[in-house]
């Protein structure tokens, strides 16, 4: 979501994609204004190696991720790259049949952070997928999950 006062965009990430996780590197890249703890709501499932939330109005699980926020002069290049990276290659938001072929669809979304409620665009399961995973990640909480997965394998 654009913030056309003082010209800066925000988004909501989870997952892979948050501080400390495996693909974090390009946010780094980029240098974000802000980077700081979000909760969104949704909900969110795994995929294996990555999760996949939907974050449109029919689920209300709290959904842990961050919300950062680039300048107007970066953030075409951002979302020229986040768009490749999640396989998001036309905007969407009611392709129900997913004729699109999209992996994921990118929405803007409600999202607390830093105590408010604020607008961000946000990556969300494109609704031909709604129904079709089992493995709910129930407390919404990514690091969380993973770090469960790792302790049951040792």
């Amino acid at each position: 979501m654009t913030n056309t006062e003082t010209k800066t965009t925000k988004i909501f990430i989870y997952g892979t994609l948050m501080r400390g996780m495996g693909n974090d590197r390009m946010f780094k890249e980029f240098n974000p204004l802000v980077w700081v703890p979000a909760v969104a709501e949704g909900r969110m499932v795994s995929l294996g190696e990555y999760p996949m939330c939907d974050l449109r109005d029919a689920c209300s699980e709290p959904i842990y991720g961050e919300v950062l926020e680039f300048s107007e002069k970066e953030w075409p290049e951002i979302l020229k790259r986040m768009d490749h990276d999640e396989e998001c290659f036309e905007h969407g938001e009611h392709d129900e049949t997913n004729k699109t072929g999209n992996l994921y669809d990118r929405i803007i979304i409600d999202v607390i952070a830093g105590g408010e409620k604020i607008k961000a665009w946000a990556y969300t399961m494109p609704y031909a997928y709604r129904g079709t995973f089992s493995q709910v990640v129930e407390d919404g909480d990514w690091k969380e999950f993973e770090d469960r997965k790792q302790a049951s394998c040792i």
